[in-house]
């Protein structure tokens, strides 16, 4: 569970954003998602998960992530989530997509120094983080309907060297 909290906390950060194009809109999303997650905002993270919402590993559905979220805001307590740009992948047609996140949360009294200029070079961004946290891989599948966009899916893993 403890590696699933993470994940679940994170993925969540992903919801509807209703103009530009389709891998701003996720990265837009993003954005303002980190922060309803920082804010241990469990209500407006789950109403961007599709109802047949699985987190892996663990098979867990809405109804279980919402407890998992509670005791990870809990655990965690005042956090912050850094991460570089994410990478995108549009399906065609233009309602799925899947995006790899590269993260850490970390207490929020812990800082973690010239981030920022990494945030376009994830490759840069993992050697500078690695050194000093663990750092975890997430794959989010996601659905578009009625412009919003959704996670129907989100897969943890944590990162083991660098990616290829």
């Amino acid at each position: 569970m403890k590696k699933v909290a993470p994940a679940i906390c994170f993925f969540l950060i992903f919801f509807a954003c209703t103009s530009g194009d389709e891998a701003s809109m996720i990265l837009q999303v993003i954005r303002e998602g980190a922060g309803f997650a920082e804010k241990h905002d469990i209500r407006a993270l789950m109403e961007y998960a599709t109802p047949d919402f699985k987190a892996q590993p663990g098979d867990h559905g809405p109804k279980a992530v919402r407890g998992i979220l509670f005791r990870a805001f809990q655990y965690y307590g005042n956090f912050k989530i850094y991460y570089p740009r994410p990478l995108v992948d549009i399906g065609e047609p233009k309602t799925t997509a899947v995006a790899t996140v590269y993260f850490v949360i970390l207490r929020k009294d812990y800082v973690l120094p010239d981030l920022k200029a990494l945030y376009d070079d994830p490759e840069g961004w993992i050697a500078a983080v690695g050194k000093k946290a663990d750092i975890y891989e997430l794959e989010l599948t996601l659905t578009k309907k009625n412009s919003r966009w959704k996670v129907r899916q989100a897969r943890i893993n944590p990162l083991k060297g660098m990616p290829s």
